[in-house]
């Protein structure tokens, strides 16, 4: 008589422990860039590695991508266009992969018009 094992159980492997996405995304726009800050989510057992910033206009909204260590929460962003609307996402990642999207949107100041001239600049002045 033959006595037959049983395979063993297959164990599946362990879910993968993501990020929560960053908390409290913030933008504090100015004419031509924008302070963006945010707070760390809890990393749900996993280390996170670091955050990944993408920002462009709404039309175009995936044009430029930022990475940053984890200790960063906040950067500035240079090269904006005056009076424009910014789309701004932010996500953590770690070995497992990235967390959900953040995103904040924002709109540049208005600023002086490029062919205003030194005389221009001196009559404002003098204004106050």
């Amino acid at each position: 008589m033959f006595l037959l094992k049983a395979p063993p159980p297959t164990t599946k492997p362990p879910a993968p422990l993501l990020p929560e996405a960053p908390q409290n995304l913030a933008a504090d726009p100015l004419m031509t860039s924008a302070t963006i800050s945010w707070n760390a989510p809890p990393d749900n057992g996993a280390e996170i590695m670091g955050y990944r910033l993408t920002y462009g206009t709404l039309d175009n909204p995936k044009t430029n991508t930022l990475t940053f260590k984890r200790s960063k929460t906040e950067t500035i962003v240079d090269g904006l266009e005056s009076n424009t609307d910014y789309l701004v996402s932010l996500v953590a990642f770690n070995d497992d992969g990235e967390s959900p999207v953040t995103e904040v949107a924002l709109l540049t100041e208005e600023g002086m018009s490029k062919t205003c001239t030194f005389k221009d600049l001196f009559y404002l002045c003098n204004l106050y």
